[in-house]
């Protein structure tokens, strides 16, 4: 019965030369600062930031009073930020992980890019497309381009989201709206192209949804949000690659748990937590053990004031 908002940070706003990298798959760096992008108190744009995990040292990245930015994604050294920059059409940008060398990687009209994902070898981001109008664009899916904006080829053509890279870089998992059930599924497709395969149940009309799936750093499992079983409100899972072994990590009456991220080392997950009656204006970021165990707030709210708190990204530190 869930839509995944596809560029949610841009759709509320508007409402209210990256060089190439490698890091081994199979590394586990230091867990660096989270990025995030914010809206409220005076802010009428979203803007990225930073923050620690105690959520003690807060820091703007972007500024700016035309454009907004959000969906900030850490290149695999850490050093590099893939975001969404927009005013009138979202388009791709790179920058300095403190905010500097910005670079702009795509310029397309009346069409809206969004969720950027970096590859594990840093050549490569995977994005999505959507009509900025319609949101049934010819050109709307997955689609990959080079670090460097050049080599743009599609990679699926469907109600396509949330694209995750595996830690190998040879498949990449996303979510899939089916409009027959109104409900969303989360598929994996090979990087280099070829037949997506569904790993959620079959859809179902009025059943489940799995949405934002999230790569675990050593490959074993797939993070991810759904509201099974029939619950009407987002909690957190995991899953096996292949779909089986799911398990419920996280429980919380009234509140959905949505936009999960892992931390470099495997041992935290970073999610944004919202209540389950939708249109709240407080979207704060949690912070757990991987298991669900020991949360606490990372961003807060201010009484009455706008704030929301999404797009989480963990910086990996060498």
């Amino acid at each position: 019965m869930l839509r995944s908002a596809f560029l949610v940070s841009v759709l509320v706003a508007l409402v209210g030369a990256g060089a190439q990298e490698s890091r081994g798959a199979a590394s586990h760096p230091r867990n660096g600062v989270i990025a995030y992008a914010r809206v409220g108190e005076t802010g009428k744009r979203f803007q990225i930031y930073t923050t620690n995990v105690a959520g003690t040292h807060r820091r703007r990245v972007t500024s700016s009073h035309k454009f907004g930015s959000a969906e900030p994604s850490y290149s695999p050294s850490g050093k590099r930020i893939v975001f969404v920059r927009y005013l009138h059409e979202s388009d791709l940008w790179t920058m300095s992980a403190n905010g500097g060398h910005l670079h702009r990687l795509t310029w397309t009209k009346r069409i809206e890019e969004g969720s950027p994902r970096w590859s594990p070898d840093g050549k490569q981001i995977a994005f999505v497309v959507e009509d900025e109008l319609t949101h049934a664009s010819p050109a709307h899916g997955i689609w990959v381009l080079g670090a460097d904006g050049h080599g743009r080829r599609r990679l699926t053509d469907d109600f396509d989201t949330s694209p995750a890279w595996s830690p190998d870089g040879s498949e990449i998992a996303f979510d899939r709206f089916d409009p027959a059930t109104e409900t969303e599924g989360i598929y994996v497709v090979p990087a280099a192209g070829g037949t997506p395969t569904r790993l959620s149940a079959p859809a179902q009309p009025g059943g489940i949804s799995d949405v934002r799936p999230a790569w675990s750093p050593d490959g074993s499992r797939i993070l991810f949000a759904s509201d099974r079983p029939d619950t009407f409100r987002l909690d957190l899972w995991v899953m096996n690659p292949d779909g089986s072994n799911v398990e419920q990590l996280t429980n919380t009456e009234g509140i959905d748990e949505d936009n999960p991220a892992w931390s470099p080392d495997g041992r935290k997950i970073v999610y944004v937590g919202e209540p389950a009656f939708h249109g709240s204006v407080s979207y704060q970021l949690y912070v757990s053990d991987a298991n669900g165990a020991n949360r606490h707030n990372v961003t807060h709210s201010c009484g009455e004031c706008t704030i929301l708190n999404v797009d989480p990204s963990w910086q990996p530190r060498p």
